[in-house]
């Protein structure tokens, strides 16, 4: 509890009311929001534009630092569901919320859990974000668009989610998505176009993912990746159409996935991946209709080792507290280096 004096009484407030009243100012400003702006659900058309006057209104209207709590209270309040304007629209509200938590001067990393929530766009065309971790979120285009338009992603840790779209869009327009881990989920056309654009993806490690076309199109029309790594998964057309830029991706390795057309496509017009490896793959038509000439089917056992020491360590930390993630990446990083021999 915590004491209120006006010099007439002493008011005493649940937490709950606390709560209530830290939360008013952001429930007021969404309603606003819905009220005066209107999307529709081609994210080419306006989205980039109302999300920037989206963004300086809240930044306007909003007088104090935005807390992790806060931001909690709110996701708790709220559904989301569906493809119309004011879910779109409040899809980018949490993304600005978030951008602006990030900022604050004391923030050093925040952890959300869904608990199995439905929330479509969550943290949509969020610009600048840095050590996220959520879980347990079903919902469509959750992070879409995230670090795009110039903006950047540092560290997102993602495991439990369920929908489509995840991830679609990450990093593109010279945007730059730097570490993205993505665990024990499921769905289809999770990191759709990624990295597109004159956009980059730095690292990606999917592991336990279930779900068809999988990374499809990334880094395509003048986008870059450089590592990916997708172990034990089950999908058809992960990778689809993938590269085909003058940069294009730097390293992929697929280890213990079951799903047919892998990588179908691959390159199919320009682009170069400078290293292949494709382990214990189980499904057809691997590689087809692709340009690909440099791929391996074999590892070496130190490499091998390596391998799934990093597998291992994004297994252990989907589990672990908020505070051990920024020593997850940059072990993760030095595994990395010395797996593609850097």
């Amino acid at each position: 509890m915590k004491l209120f004096h006006d010099y007439q009484k002493i008011e005493v407030r649940t937490e709950i009311e606390l709560k209530k009243y830290d939360i008013e100012p952001i429930l007021d400003l969404e309603q606003t929001i819905l009220r005066e702006y209107h999307v529709n659900n081609d994210p080419y058309s306006n989205h980039k534009e109302v999300r920037d006057l989206l963004s300086e209104k809240v930044r306007k209207k909003l007088s104090e630092e935005i807390s992790e709590e806060t931001l909690k209270t709110y996701l708790s309040m709220r559904e989301n569901e569906g493809v119309d304007s004011d879910a779109i629209l409040r899809g980018m509200y949490t993304g600005v919320l978030l951008d602006i938590l990030c900022e604050n001067s004391s923030y050093k990393s925040c952890e959300f859990d869904g608990k199995g929530k439905m929330f479509d766009y969550l943290f949509y065309m969020a610009k600048n974000i840095h050590n996220v971790t959520i879980r347990n979120f079903k919902g469509y285009a959750i992070f879409g668009f995230a670090g795009s338009y110039s903006g950047k992603v540092e560290n997102i840790f993602a495991s439990e989610l369920e929908g489509e779209m995840i991830f679609k869009n990450i990093g593109i327009e010279n945007g730059n998505a730097n570490n993205i881990i993505l665990t024990k989920s499921r769905g289809e056309n999770y990191f759709f176009w990624a990295g597109t654009h004159k956009g980059t993806v730095k690292n990606v490690i999917i592991s336990e993912v279930t779900g068809n076309a999988i990374l499809s199109n990334m880094a395509a029309i003048d986008g870059t990746a450089e590592n990916i790594i997708i172990a034990n998964c089950n999908g058809d057309h992960i990778l689809l159409m993938a590269g085909g830029s003058e940069k294009s991706i730097k390293n992929i390795i697929l280890a213990n996935i079951t799903g047919n057309k892998l990588m179908t496509g691959v390159l199919s017009y320009r682009g170069s991946i400078q290293n292949i490896t494709a382990i214990d793959i189980k499904g057809t038509d691997t590689f087809a209709g692709s340009r690909i000439t440099n791929r391996k089917i074999k590892i070496s056992k130190e490499k091998k080792k390596i391998l799934d020491e990093i597998i291992k360590r994004v297994d252990l930390n989907s589990g672990e507290a908020i505070d051990a993630r920024r020593d997850t990446f940059e072990e993760i990083a030095r595994l990395q280096d010395e797996l593609f021999d850097k």
